[in-house]
């Protein structure tokens, strides 16, 4: 592994692609960064070498993967590192002739899509023994109409994959099932449908970098404080914390799959037995990746290590009570539509604290705020983009 690396980062619009960048360009490493319009949050980094204007696989994922290989077969790059999920999955598809050219730190399709659908991952975890709210998987709609009288309400119909909270529905009236359930399975063919865990437990992700060979190289847990929506979605706030049961646990899910490179497993505690439940695999780095960073975990540079031949070191460690907080816009979100806002804790108006850090906000890189503030615009004129900030229903986050 050569000490000066030149790597692309896809999907820069992204928290998790900024702490990348910054992460990377931090130890000198050469960082070129893709995305979609020049509102692009990491473009504006300090750390960015190069923008790239590419369309984004959500959007068209021909011409994604067209520009992808063109652009890794031209310009010799020590790594790709794909950070969204449609992104990941025409890599992972694709990584025989994107491997010809650079680097691509994924396991194959069929592994990816043990971690990515949800219904696969249902089955893996049962083979393996790890608990789970109770999951009802259908073959086909006449499997759902023979079944649905029987299913205990309120449920979480979910797409068996998506990204973040597109397509989750909550519902908790059982005239309502049968036609919310046709309703998802139009854009997202059969949904599996989940029982909802009541409230009151905490909410566990556990991030994990298996190494090319199935090594653990590093692991790390978060707990989710704030969300946005508030009743159920990606994190505003979070801080470390250690588990070490949910660490065994996924790292044992994970190998049943033979997964390698980064991801991480949500997990929530069910208040009827304070029992951790597994929620699903995200097969990719996640929006809380810049908490791991600060506590000192470097999962971006520990990939680096890992794939490109590097030593592996003795396992990182970080201090519990180490907090990030997503300020732009989610953190004011969730003070905006919370009705207990002024008696949060911590205060939303607790600005400054030696254990906290931010996922964008940064005297040392200012720019991606600027950037963070012109994507911002761009939502108010772009209808698809609004819809998945503004529109967001789900029973976990990142």
């Amino acid at each position: 592994m050569s000490d000066r690396l030149r790597v692309l980062v896809t999907d820069g619009q992204w928290r998790k692609s900024l702490a990348i960048v910054r992460a990377l360009g931090r130890q000198g490493h050469v960082v070129e960064v893709a995305g979609e319009t020049w509102a692009t949050t990491s473009f504006f980094s300090k750390y960015c070498s190069q923008r790239r204007i590419f369309p984004t696989a959500d959007r068209d994922p021909d011409a994604c993967l067209a520009a992808l290989e063109h652009t890794v077969s031209a310009q010799h790059y020590d790594l790709l590192i794909p950070t969204e999920d449609k992104t990941v999955a025409i890599c992972a598809e694709h990584r025989g002739r994107l491997a010809r050219h650079t680097v691509v730190p994924l396991p194959d399709y069929e592994t990816l899509l043990k971690a990515a659908d949800k219904a696969l991952t249902v089955e893996v975890a049962r083979a393996c023994g790890v608990p789970m709210p109770k999951t009802h998987v259908f073959a086909d709609l006449a499997e759902f109409e023979t079944s649905s009288a029987s299913i205990e309400m309120p449920v979480l119909i979910k797409p068996r994959s998506s990204s973040g909270s597109r397509g989750i529905q909550r519902v908790s009236d059982r005239s309502k099932l049968a036609a919310t359930y046709r309703a998802v399975h139009a854009d997202h063919p059969l949904p599996l449908i989940q029982e909802t865990i009541p409230a009151g437990g905490a909410a566990r992700g556990v991030s994990v970098l298996m190494g090319p060979d199935g090594e653990v190289w590093a692991s790390f847990v978060h707990e989710r404080i704030r969300e946005y929506p508030i009743h159920g979605g990606p994190s505003t706030l979070r801080v470390s914390v250690h588990d070490p049961v949910l660490v065994e646990r996924s790292i044992r899910l994970l190998r049943s799959i033979g997964w390698v490179g980064m991801a991480m497993v949500e997990y929530k505690q069910d208040p009827r037995d304070a029992e951790f439940k597994l929620l699903e695999i995200n097969p990719r780095f996640v929006g809380s990746l810049q908490l791991a960073i600060s506590a000192g975990v470097d999962f971006p540079n520990l990939l680096c290590r890992a794939f490109l031949g590097g030593t592996r070191p003795p396992t990182p460690e970080y201090p519990d009570g180490v907090m990030c907080r997503w300020l732009l816009p989610g953190d004011l979100l969730h003070f905006a539509t919370n009705p207990n806002r002024m008696s949060l804790e911590p205060s939303f108006f607790r600005f400054r604290d030696p254990n906290l850090s931010y996922d964008i906000c940064s005297w040392e890189d200012f720019g991606p705020v600027v950037g963070r503030l012109l994507a911002m615009a761009v939502l108010l004129v772009d209808p698809s983009k609004r819809a998945m900030v503004f529109g967001r229903q789900r029973d976990s986050g990142d």
